[in-house]
């Protein structure tokens, strides 16, 4: 959603939009393929398919970013925010946004034993 940019990153999306994008960074590193895609079910998707992949980024991430403030949603497959973010406040939030999930994304894989 990030590189939509930052006057766009916030609107509704898919899980079929998002899977291009998520399966490009997954198999750019062979860390993180090794690490989330060398089960048997996920080996598979080393080979891109947009169904399976979409269904992965359904089930997960997608679904667990619910929490029970309900400022993220994801229904009848579509994913967004709750809430607006004013034009003026837009490159700020997404400047933080995404320095957030650079930071969880480098966290994860330093704990699952990877270090870049």
């Amino acid at each position: 959603m990030l590189e939509k940019g930052a006057n766009k990153w916030f609107e509704e999306t898919t899980p079929q939009k998002v899977a291009p994008f998520f399966h490009r960074f997954y198999m750019a590193k062979e860390y993180r393929k090794r690490i989330d895609f060398s089960s048997k079910n996920t080996k598979a998707l080393w080979v891109y398919s947009e169904e399976k992949t979409a269904k992965l980024i359904a089930d997960m991430p997608m679904e667990k970013f619910l929490d029970k403030y309900n400022l993220i949603y994801f229904k009848d497959n579509k994913f967004g925010l709750t809430f607006m973010i004013e034009e003026n406040d837009q490159e700020v939030v997404y400047d933080f946004t995404k320095q957030i999930c650079e930071y969880k994304l480098n966290t994860y894989f330093e704990n699952k034993g990877e270090l870049f």
